[in-house]
């Protein structure tokens, strides 16, 4: 049968991510027998391609960010004796989020949220104490990745570049011969004189490395853009280096031997299973919306998270907007999900030995309890029966035979 596959264009100077847009504002073009997937990668089967033109994001549109943030900043406060009420609503953020971390937030609003208080309370390190409460890695396939692989450097080897599937920030390695500089990046004009968010970004990397470094692990430099803050003493504490500012970027520079320092947790066969979610999990047998928005799905799945308002902003829509579209199409946004959140766990509880835990944090669910209750309700086993009738004889199949048929 002939496989009909749609694949979003990636642009890394685009905030909100993958680009899907409405039909007939695009290319769609036949191919058959080669398929190049977004990583380059060759597939021999037949399809469509489908390029969407680009175009302009509104001056007003701002990337989205996981609402985890406002319960760090919740404790932050606390820590800090803010009161972060008044402050939110002025942002236009809801104050019930802090305690309702699963869901997005615009960045914008959270960034202006942070500026506003560290001015007000006279807080120059606000986004480094931000960081400090909050989850270095997270969840999702990008944690697993890193969590699973053999080297520091090879984490970053095999993160950085697929990063731009799931947020505007990059990060990329700058070497020489003694020393390597992990250098952030964002599109031109985002950061604008956001201090705050900028720190806590740079800060959240630093904590990801000494979860194998260890807590006292310290780099050789670290570097921000935005001028020099009054109390500097902050920032040469949390870091332990060198700070400086005004810099070209911001950025951690470390020994290039540390990057050889194993990971803990590696775990090939794990490792191997990520890498190929997160290389394919973009393909999908439809070029209609409920297809485009299957793509979409998958993608935010695998940065640890997804809901109506995120692939709403991928789109350039409004969530309702979203929604009302799915409907005239016979859809709905939860139901989308829940479809592909299920399928992708038949997939891999049927072609590989992934653990259940791990395959709810692939799958964006809080939960292996919460996996097993959707799964029972679909099939009327649990996963781990279910897994145990399909083992039997199962190969490991291509993603794109699981796909089309």
């Amino acid at each position: 049968m002939s496989l009909h596959v749609v694949i979003l264009e990636e642009k890394v100077n685009v905030p909100t991510g993958p680009q899907a847009i409405p039909d007939g504002q695009g290319k769609i073009a036949a191919f058959t027998g080669l398929l190049l997937d977004i990583q380059g990668h060759k597939h021999d089967i037949r399809g469509h391609s489908y390029t969407p033109q680009s175009r302009p994001m509104s001056s007003t549109a701002s990337p989205l960010i996981r609402s985890a943030l406002l319960s760090s900043l919740g404790e932050a406060a606390e820590e800090l004796g803010m009161d972060l009420a008044p402050t939110l609503r002025k942002c236009g953020l809801d104050p019930t989020l802090v305690a309702r971390p699963e869901g997005f937030i615009s960045r914008h609003a959270f960034s202006n949220c942070l500026e506003q208080l560290a001015h007000e309370y006279r807080c120059p390190h606000l986004g480094l104490v931000v960081a400090r409460h909050g989850e270095s890695l997270g969840m999702g396939a990008l944690a697993l990745l890193a969590r699973a692989s053999a080297t520091i450097g090879s984490a970053l080897d095999a993160g950085y570049p697929r990063m731009s599937l799931y947020t505007d920030t990059q990060w990329r390695q700058q070497r020489d011969d003694s020393h390597v500089t992990l250098v952030r990046t964002v599109p031109r004009g985002i950061d604008g004189r956001a201090s705050q968010f900028q720190a806590m970004s740079v800060a959240q990397h630093l904590l990801l490395l000494r979860e194998v470094l260890g807590p006292t692990w310290a780099p050789s430099a670290v570097s921000f853009t935005f001028p020099r803050p009054p109390e500097r003493q902050h920032y040469r504490r949390f870091f332990g280096a060198p700070v400086y500012f005004e810099q070209e970027h911001a950025g951690i520079r470390l020994p290039i031997e540390v990057l050889d320092t194993p990971v803990p947790g590696h775990n090939p066969e794990l490792l191997a299973i990520i890498e190929h979610y997160l290389d394919n999990n973009h393909l999908v047998v439809d070029q209609g919306l409920p297809g485009k928005i299957s793509t979409i799905i998958r993608q935010q799945l695998a940065s640890g998270g997804c809901n109506a308002e995120s692939v709403a902003s991928a789109l350039g829509w409004h969530a309702k907007t979203l929604q009302r579209a799915l409907r005239r199409e016979g859809s709905s946004f939860k139901a989308l999900l829940l479809q592909n959140r299920l399928d992708l766990a038949e997939y891999h509880l049927s072609s590989s030995p992934v653990d259940l835990a791990q395959l709810a944090d692939m799958l964006g669910y809080s939960s292996a309890s919460a996996l097993s209750r959707a799964f029972k309700q679909r099939h009327g086993l649990s996963p781990r029966a279910w897994r145990q009738r399909h083992a039997a004889g199962a190969k490991v199949a291509p993603f794109v035979d699981y796909l089309a048929g």
